[in-house]
C-alpha cells in the first residue's frame, strides 16, 4: 500500500523485532546455562562471572551463535532450532510419565503430549529427509555432538547432576 517506504518500514521493524528477539534469547539462554552450571548439568566454566556482570555461559553461547550464523544459512538454523524445541518438549513430556503420582495430571493427557511431540518430532525428520536431506545431516551430526560434548564433560571433570532440589533424597522435606 506505502509502496518502497512501506517496504523500509517493515524491514525496519523486523530488523528490530529479529534483534531484540535475539537480545532476549541471548541473555535468558545465558542465564539458564548458569543455574544448570550450578546444578552440575554443564561444566563450571559457565557460571562462572566474566568483567564483574556476564558469565562464562552467556559468552560461549555468544560465541556460538555468531559461529552458527557466520556457517549455516538461517534456513539450516531455524530447522536446527526447531529441532531443538521439539526434542526437549518431547523429553519434558516423556518425563512427565514418571513424575505422573505427583503432577496428578491424567495419564490419557500426559500420554498423549508425549505422542504428538514424538510424532512432531517424527514428522519433521520424514519432511526434512525429502526436501531437506542437508538440514536433518546439520542436525543429526549436532545431536550426535551434544550427546559426546556430554559424554566428554562427564568423564573429564567427573561433575555429577544434584539432585532436583524439589524432590530430595531420603524423604527429606
Amino acid at each position: 500500500m506505502l509502496g518502497n517506504t512501506g517496504f523500509v518500514i517493515v524491514s525496519i521493524a523486523a530488523l528490530v523485532s529479529s534483534i531484540t528477539a535475539i537480545n532476549a534469547n541471548l541473555f535468558s539462554t545465558g542465564n539458564n546455562s548458569y543455574v544448570m552450571a550450578a546444578y552440575g548439568t554443564l561444566p563450571k566454566a559457565f557460571e562462572k562471572h566474566l568483567w564483574g556482570r556476564g558469565t562464562e555461559g552467556l559468552a560461549i553461547t555468544g560465541i556460538c551463535i555468531i559461529a552458527l550464523i557466520m556457517l549455516f544459512d538461517l534456513s539450516v538454523i531455524a530447522s536446527l532450532g526447531g529441532m531443538a524445541m521439539l526434542l526437549c518438549y518431547s523429553a519434558v513430556n516423556i518425563g512427565h510419565l514418571r513424575v505422573l503420582k505427583e503432577t496428578k495430571a491424567k495419564p490419557w493427557i500426559a500420554w498423549l503430549a508425549v505422542i504428538v511431540s514424538c510424532g512432531t518430532v517424527l514428522l519433521v525428520i520424514i519432511v526434512d529427509a525429502a526436501t531437506a536431506p542437508r538440514q536433518l545431516l546439520v542436525t543429526a551430526i549436532f545431536l550426535a555432538f551434544s550427546f559426546v560434548a556430554e559424554w566428554v564433560i562427564r568423564k573429564t571433570t567427573g561433575r555429577k547432576v544434584k539432585p532436583n532440589i524439589l524432590h530430595p533424597k531420603n524423604g527429606a522435606k
